[in-house]
């Protein structure tokens, strides 16, 4: 399933769908449904290209960052096509994302296949996390992939809204028994929050401060922790 688009030539790079482990945190779990139901149904291979009049000015697609999405944790290209044609950027994070951006760019396409499911949600805990969507948000920023401004009281009623948004979810989710449920009812408020309070640090830091970067990023500690060992 995952490399039929490429066998069949409608598209240079495909992506596999993913579903979050059992264990997952209902957060991730619903951010990870929502990330690839952006991408195309569930029950059929979607394609992604840039028309004519886009490739002529792709800087003025909006949602351009939205159609390079692109995961490289089940995905699939030709050896040629990665080496010859449109390498992986030298970044330090999101290099997918920035891989996905290049290929439609180049006037390629890509491929999401949900008939090619991998089990994948990162392993993080509640500090980790927050440290990853702060990773993730800079890494995204360094690609160009801005986000719009976002104040501090913004980012706490996001979290709210999402907080809101997910009870009902969480209540009547059948993959988590009732205790599970409880647990997550009380607990992931305080998720939404962590990640919100790191989204608006990773927006409002200055992409050349080092010190600051270093102290909320999860790679900057994981490298001072092997360092150390």
């Amino acid at each position: 399933n995952l490399i039929e688009p490429l066998e069949s030539g409608v598209a240079q790079a495909v992506f596999a769908r993913h579903i979050a482990r059992p264990w997952c945190p209902p957060l991730l779990k619903y951010e990870i449904e929502a990330v690839f139901d952006r991408c195309g149904p569930r029950d059929r291979v979607s394609i992604e290209r840039l028309l004519p009049a886009e490739l002529a000015a792709p800087d003025s697609v909006a949602d351009l960052d939205v159609r390079s999405f692109y995961s490289d944790v089940a995905s699939a290209t030709t050896r040629a096509f990665l080496t010859q044609t449109i390498p992986y950027q030298d970044v330090p994070y999101s290099e997918d994302f920035a891989f996905g951006h290049d290929l439609l760019v180049g006037g390629y396409a890509k491929a999401y296949t949900p008939l090619a499911l991998v089990e994948h949600s990162n392993d993080v805990t509640f500090v980790e996390y927050g440290k990853r969507i702060f990773d993730e948000t800079l890494g995204r920023r360094r690609i160009g992939q801005e986000r719009a401004s976002l104040s501090w009281g913004g980012a706490m009623a996001r979290a709210v809204k999402g907080a809101v948004r997910d009870a009902p979810r969480i209540a009547r989710d059948p993959h988590y028994h009732l205790g599970a449920k409880l647990h997550w009812l009380f607990v992931n408020p305080f998720w939404q929050v962590r990640k919100w309070r790191n989204i608006h640090r990773a927006i409002s830091v200055h992409l050349d401060d080092a010190p600051r970067i270093s102290r909320y990023s999860l790679e900057a500690e994981r490298a001072r922790r092997s360092a150390s060992d």
